[in-house]
């Protein structure tokens, strides 16, 4: 199956698993209560760069026990090249934290994280690359800064579930039980953090709630109007309506609280909110509620986005649209004949558009779209409520605009940003963190490309390969295809295999090649689906009692050694 993996893509085969290490999980801040250790299948929070500005870094990781928290920082270019500084920033905790500032924008810097004595980071990964440049601002003013959340989700009870139409929760999820009000608690953390910044807009792109029901859609508003800033709201589809007169007289519960002077009734919740004399952003509905489906058609969106995009040009301001499904993720966003294509086409012919923000994947990711290139990123902006857990800050001058994700700190973020991690059995963080050019960068009006925080290193190796795989399954279900997810950290030709050792006649056993996949890949996770052929169909079938079997993966990158990877699963009879 060609494509990285997304949440929902990881879940529509037979997929379950980790990566080759189980570790246990992060302790808990005084008084938090234990969480359920059978839902953690993969590695703990990994080291990672989580953020780059113009002037600092911020860099998570977790060990086993506590210990400090130190970082070496190298400058690789002006005057102090080479000159390495030691910053011991910490003392014994587990889920560790580097936030070092007073650099020098547009510069290189090299960096290793350090606990207890030890080195933790490779620096050799796309999550922890080692090196990076601070942001260079575009030349001109700053005309604003807006601050960027969505998916709050205040209310939900099961992090990390993707579907429930086979049962509580796939995959397993973390729930409020054991940590109780995590998506309420998230929010307010982010609020406070925002509250001392400078901020001139907030902008809350969908899914403020998880159900639309009126005391949760209260609790988010409530935790955004703490700061007394100007807001502007969209619709996600957890948003939706309530049976009628639940809380208003359409059920609309978003629409009467944050929307009072529209009537009831009206299902399209749009709003323009002009920040300054040169910016605004204008939100449009990206749920209907009547069909329940991602769409744009409803309001006739695309007639009234014309409209107020000619009338702000006219004023001369510089505009960001936001709403919360995305127009370019197939399958997860705005189908082509809901409206995509129609607003697609009006962004074509407004050049005053300089950036376009969704939510809804819950992933940080870039995008662009042909008739507009490099003129109007497409941005999926991260969650809040769970990792990637934070909020973005879009700094827009007079010539460009910076975009850096940031992850709010507290007792309470660090314990849950390290749990929320482990969902999707482990692969959670390489589906949404998202690299970072997507997390730190700069957009610049003027044509050029954008520059992010990112420094291709000739040196540097990827990430380690892990394998993700079922840890047991039933043969009924292998002969319907078993899916893998694999991280490979370089291009390579992927090999995989599922040999088990099943019973002969004569009583002995053999080892047996049940199925076989290959495809040539390029960085990032895949997947890949094996089926056994009509043989070892038969030999399942046959299958008297439960056995273990071994998936084996290899890659062979170009030139170079081949790497082989082996878990271990049980398969069990039908």
């Amino acid at each position: 199956m060609p494509g990285p993996l997304t949440r929902r893509r990881l879940v529509s085969g037979t997929v379950a698993g980790a990566a080759l290490t189980a570790l246990a999980p992060p302790r808990l801040a005084a008084g938090e209560p234990t969480p359920d250790v059978s839902l953690y299948l993969g590695p703990a929070l990994e080291p990672e760069l989580v953020t780059v500005t113009d002037t600092a870094f911020a860099a998570w990781w977790w060990t086993a026990e506590p210990a400090d928290t130190t970082v070496r920082l190298t400058p690789l270019e002006g005057p102090d090249a080479g000159r390495t500084r030691t910053l011991r920033l910490e003392e014994r905790t587990q889920v560790h934290v580097a936030r070092v500032g007073d650099l020098t924008p547009g510069r290189r810097y090299g960096y290793e994280l350090w606990s207890g004595g030890r080195r933790v980071s490779l620096g050799s990964s796309a999550a922890d690359p080692g090196t990076f440049r601070t942001l260079q601002p575009p030349p001109g003013r700053r005309l604003a800064t807006i601050a960027l959340l969505n998916d709050l989700h205040v209310g939900e009870r099961c992090s990390g579930t993707v579907t429930d139409a086979l049962g509580p929760s796939l995959p397993p999820c973390y729930s409020a039980d054991t940590y109780p009000d995590y998506a309420h608690r998230m929010l307010d953390a982010a609020i406070g953090e925002l509250h001392d910044l400078p901020i001139d807009l907030v902008v809350a792109n969908g899914d403020l709630s998880h159900g639309g029901g009126e005391e949760d859609v209260r609790r988010a508003l409530a935790q955004l109007r703490r700061l007394q800033r100007p807001l502007l709201v969209t619709r996600g589809n957890h948003d939706k309506r309530q049976a009628a007169g639940t809380c208003a007289v359409d059920g609309d519960c978003l629409r009467e609280q944050a929307f009072p002077e529209q009537p009831a009734g009206s299902s399209t919740l749009l709003s323009v909110e002009r920040v300054g004399d040169r910016v605004a952003v204008v939100g449009l509905d990206s749920w209907d509620a009547r069909t329940r489906q991602p769409s744009l058609l409803h309001g006739d969106q695309p007639a009234w986005l014309d409209r107020q995009l000619a009338v702000l040009r006219g004023e001369g301001r510089d505009v960001v649209v936001a709403f919360h499904h995305p127009l370019l993720v197939a399958g997860q966003g705005v189908a082509a004949d809901q409206g995509a294509d129609a607003v697609l086409a009006v962004l074509a012919r407004h050049p005053h558009v300089r950036l376009v923000v969704h939510g809804h994947t819950h992933a940080n990711a870039l995008q662009f779209h042909g008739p507009t290139g490099r003129r109007v990123p497409f941005l999926q902006n991260g969650a809040t409520k769970e990792y990637p857990a934070g909020y973005a800050l879009l700094h827009v001058h007079e010539d460009g605009i910076v975009r850096t994700f940031h992850r709010p700190v507290t007792a309470w973020t660090r314990t849950w940003t390290a749990t929320s991690a482990r969902q999707v059995w482990g692969l959670h963080p390489s589906i949404t963190r998202g690299s970072i050019e997507t997390r730190a960068f700069v957009h610049r009006y003027a044509g050029q490309p954008i520059a992010s925080a990112a420094v291709p290193a000739a040196r540097a190796e990827a990430s380690p390969p892990a394998v993700s795989a079922v840890r047991s399954t039933t043969t009924g279900r292998l002969a319907r295809g078993l899916a893998v997810g694999i991280h490979v950290p370089r291009r390579a030709r992927v090999t995989v295999r599922l040999r088990a050792e099943l019973p002969r006649a004569d009583g002995r056993r053999r080892t047996v090649v049940l199925a076989r996949a290959t495809r040539r890949s390029a960085p990032g996770t895949i997947e890949l689906t094996l089926r056994p052929g009509r043989g070892a169909r038969r030999a399942l079938a046959r299958l008297p009692r439960a056995t273990s079997a071994t998936i084996e993966v290899v890659l062979a990158p170009p030139g170079g050694r081949a790497v082989t990877l082996r878990r271990r699963i049980l398969l069990r009879p039908r």
